[in-house]
């Protein structure tokens, strides 16, 4: 992959844990870091646009990815973050 196809490859999305789950329910999460009692932030792949009017429609943040980033969620197999708290 080349930049710009890395760059557009996945999407962080936050927000309260219950609804990051249904939204990213069946798609293929390369993270998933779990905050404070009820946030999470997943990094998701293959997100259409209107996928993404979608999230944010349901108030969740949508960010982009630093490739440094996605390049390590790529080569592992851990996808839970180093913080997250059950």
């Amino acid at each position: 992959m080349n930049k710009e196809e890395l760059e557009q490859y996945a999407i962080g999305i936050s927000g309260p844990k219950e609804t990051v789950d249904r939204a990213t329910s069946g798609k293929s999460i390369l993270f998933q870091e779990f905050f404070v009692e009820h946030h999470e932030y997943a990094v998701v792949a293959n997100v259409t646009s209107e996928e993404v009017q979608s999230y944010k429609q349901k108030g969740l943040t949508i960010n982009s990815v630093a490739i440094a980033d996605l390049c390590r969620y790529l080569s592992t197999d851990d996808k839970e973050g180093i913080h997250n708290v059950h």
